[in-house]
């Protein structure tokens, strides 16, 4: 059997599936419309929308693995149907898993780096052993399933980049920017009838996270359009991520800022480089300019200045003041505190995941069942010992040692660029992962592995043998 080299051009198994779906999917989305304008009820539309994107993603599986960030970024983990919500991911990851199957049958599948299969294993591996040993000590089974599978976003990645090629970067770009927005939208438009500092799914990392790309591209683009495109659309998402009023995405913000401009600069052949510095002085300028309008013009959060409310949230970083801007500060010291007991009762395979600690408010007095440590590092040590520390630690070291020596020799600003993203957004979760469990949750770990699975689409190779790196 005749086999494709590229995912991006078209199986004749999948020739009929073009005209059909210009001319199926319109009609769908007129009567997605229909469905919600005579209130026929959600569930309708949504099957309608389910089944489209299902066979869309038979000719298409970066679309698929998109619909399945879109899913992820936006499971609420405090609105009482969690279960169900992670259901639905899992489901529409399954069956992602099937397309793939199905596909490479006359599709080469892509093979990691070489490098990545030890850390990828070890990880794993260190995972099956959290999840079995809180099973044997009869941790809660619907916190030990939930946080096994959040563990698993490294497998996930391996998946997803079946998915993707150099030929299809920038439409998978497109479709994060595009989730991006509808969390910009969402997330405004919460804080703007709450009047309030809001958490949880209206504003997550993710915003945060596709700004990697949009400054990538805004310093590196050949074409000036591409570079104000960028800039203006990473405004509008950093817009979002300040009205979170998280100190942790800031600073993991400005990490992985700094990571990209070092790194355009360092790749940059000596006579560019002042180029490149002209060009982040004036991107910088102009995002600043942008961000201050569109912060000054709105009244978001009920005539409350942003920039003033934004300052006390940060200036409460290191205080135990009781007061409101400083109430998460103290109960994280108390949860640390408790953590750090936890981990020594096991600490070299932990008490694994389910296990969970009980934390007393001390301004209220109230008693809580804690599961999570607003600490990815102490979260992990806890539940998988010291073993799983030094497992993540492996997998991180061994990502950066196989995305950072290809980069010189990568002559297509696209995967440069995506290389260079995903190198600053494993850095700013990291920073973001100093104050916050973020990788355990779906919202962070879909997008991040999805830029994961485009750089081992940019690094692998499609065939039989074994994945190598490029050339440097």
């Amino acid at each position: 059997m005749e086999r494709r080299e590229s995912a991006g051009q078209a199986s004749p198994r999948l020739a009929w599936l073009g005209p059909v779906a210009w001319i199926v999917i319109p009609l769908v989305a007129a009567g997605f419309v229909a469905a919600f304008a005579a209130e026929v009820g959600v569930p309708i539309a949504i099957l309608v929308g389910a089944v489209t994107g299902m066979v869309w993603s038979l000719r298409d599986p970066r679309t698929g693995f998109l619909i399945v960030v879109l899913l992820a970024s936006f499971v609420n983990y405090s609105a009482g149907r969690l279960l169900l919500e992670l259901g639905i991911v899992y489901g529409w990851l399954l069956w992602m898993a099937l397309v793939v199957w199905w596909r490479s049958a006359w599709v080469l599948p892509v093979r990691l780096p070489r490098r990545m299969k030890a850390p990828l294993i070890v990880w794993t591996l260190a995972c099956l052993a959290a999840g079995l040993t809180g099973f044997v000590s009869g941790n809660n089974s619907h916190f030990l399933g939930i946080q096994f599978a959040g563990a698993l976003w490294p497998v996930v990645s391996v998946l997803m980049c079946q998915g993707l090629s150099r030929k299809n970067l920038i439409g998978a770009a497109i479709g994060l920017v595009i989730i991006s927005l509808a969390h910009v939208v969402f997330g405004v438009s919460a804080i703007r009838t709450a009047h309030e500092r809001l958490g949880g799914v209206y504003f997550t990392p993710v915003p945060g996270q596709v700004a990697m790309l949009l400054w990538g591209a805004a310093l590196m683009a050949p074409q000036r359009r591409w570079r104000l495109a960028s800039l203006v659309l990473m405004a509008i998402l950093l817009l979002h991520q300040i009205l979170s009023f998280t100190r942790g995405y800031w600073l993991g913000i400005l990490a992985g800022m700094a990571v990209v401009t070092a790194l355009v600069w360092t790749l940059a052949p000596w006579p560019e480089r002042w180029t490149v510095v002209r060009r982040t002085g004036f991107l910088a300028g102009g995002m600043s300019a942008a961000l201050a309008v569109l912060l000054v013009s709105s009244s978001l959060v009920g005539g409350m200045s942003v920039l003033q409310a934004a300052g006390r949230r940060f200036g409460s970083s290191f205080s135990v003041e009781a007061s409101s801007e400083t109430a998460s500060n103290v109960m994280r010291l108390l949860e640390y505190s408790q953590a750090v007991d936890a981990a020594r009762q096991s600490p070299v395979l932990g008490k694994g995941f389910g296990s969970a600690f009980v934390i007393v408010d001390p301004f209220v007095g109230q008693r809580s069942v804690d599961p999570l440590v607003h600490n990815y590092y102490l979260y992990i040590t806890v539940k998988m010992g010291l073993v799983g520390l030094a497992a993540f630690i492996f997998l991180i070291w061994r990502f950066f040692r196989t995305t950072l020596p290809p980069l010189r020799g990568e002559r297509d600003w696209v995967s440069r660029v995506w290389l260079i993203a995903a190198i600053a957004m494993t850095v700013q979760v990291l920073v973001i992962s100093l104050t916050n469990y973020s990788l355990n949750d779906a919202n962070t770990g879909a997008p991040f592995a999805f830029l994961w699975a485009g750089a081992w689409a940019v690094l692998g190779r499609r065939g039989e043998g074994e994945g190598e790196l490029p050339e440097a």
